[in-house]
């Protein structure tokens, strides 16, 4: 579906040469729901655009729809974005059009459709994003979660089979979100439609995205599956965008104390036996975080504890041993780090 291989692009700044994306390799595959994070430059916006020809790389390939972008001339670029929409952080409708007649915009590029062929397909489009009764009003007249589903509406007009989302929910408050997140899911499920979103939200990520990539200064610091890359991220950037921010300087912790972030998944989340371990371990705990949440596939739950006695290897152990995964936050004992 999407094939990145080797990917590098240069852009000029004040006449110097600044590396944006480097050595991208990323291979997409069709109806997946795929997640690009990252901090502020760290090329998230870049790579969305060399899927759609907008940006060519400077070495490497990118092949979309198995058309090699570099190799495609106006042409066969024209062809092939007519199969990729894209969805815009700030919903980019036409202010002086109706509703309507934004939904309708790409569809009177097409020849191919008469006035009324383009009047029902309008129809069926608001129908299915939940704007039938605003057809006919301008874009002031909408919230902005209105706006975001002309957007949805008129980027799914020419039936693509892929949709670039740049950062498609950020202006829109968490109950907006959430109904657009929803949206897409089930565009994605009744249309099987391929979606690439980038996002700074994590839980944007978190409930809809089957695979996830994680973008720092221009590289790959860590890509995978949803489950693996969220409860269990490895590199320090991937860590610092998606653990709880924690501040144990400011927790009331007796002195001395070990702190550890245990994550469970599924009928491990529902009923954790910590209690029970920390019996047979002789172990001391304080629950200093806990919550319970859902990724597109699984319930999961992360704890953050405080544990004090003789036998914390022990503990982190038998976690360890049921299937959970355990991260040592702060020890005052060097070797515990080697048991999680």
């Amino acid at each position: 579906m999407i094939n990145i291989v080797n990917a590098d692009k240069y852009f000029n700044v004040k006449n110097k040469q600044v590396l944006a994306l480097n050595d991208i390799s990323l291979n997409i595959e069709a109806s997946k729901i795929i997640g690009i994070i990252g901090y502020s430059g760290a090329g998230k916006s870049t790579l969305l655009r060399l899927m759609n020809g907008l940006e060519t790389v400077d070495s490497g390939s990118v092949e979309v729809l198995g058309q090699n972008i570099e190799s495609a001339n106006s042409l066969q670029l024209k062809n092939l974005r007519k199969q990729i929409s894209m969805i815009f952080q700030h919903f980019n409708l036409l202010k002086t059009k109706t509703v309507f007649e934004n939904i309708a915009f790409p569809l009177r590029l097409d020849a191919g459709l008469n006035k009324n062929e383009i009047r029902l397909k309008v129809e069926k489009l608001a129908q299915e994003v939940g704007l039938t009764e605003h057809l006919y009003k301008y874009p002031k007249q909408l919230s902005g979660g209105q706006k975001q589903r002309v957007g949805i509406a008129r980027a799914l007009a020419n039936s693509p089979k892929i949709l670039l989302c740049d950062e498609a929910t950020s202006a829109l408050d968490p109950i907006t979100t959430h109904e657009i997140l929803s949206l897409l899911l089930k565009i994605n499920r009744s249309l099987g439609i391929t979606i690439v979103l980038i996002t700074h939200e994590i839980d944007v990520i978190r409930r809809i995205c089957d695979d996830v990539v994680v973008l720092d200064k221009g590289t790959i610091a860590e890509k995978g599956p949803v489950d693996q890359v969220l409860l269990h991220p490895k590199h320090s950037v991937s860590r610092s965008l998606i653990l709880e921010k924690v501040d144990l300087d400011e927790l009331d912790l007796r002195e001395k104390s070990t702190v550890i972030r245990v994550t469970a998944i599924g009928e491990l989340a529902k009923r954790p036996p910590y209690e029970l371990i920390a019996v047979n371990t002789a172990t001391d705990y304080q629950i200093v975080h806990a919550k319970i949440e859902r990724t597109k596939t699984s319930l999961y739950s992360q704890t953050i504890f405080a544990l004090h006695g003789m036998n914390i290897r022990g503990f982190i152990q038998q976690l360890q041993q049921i299937g959970a995964y355990v991260d040592v936050m702060s020890t005052h004992e060097k070797s515990l780090t080697e048991a999680a």
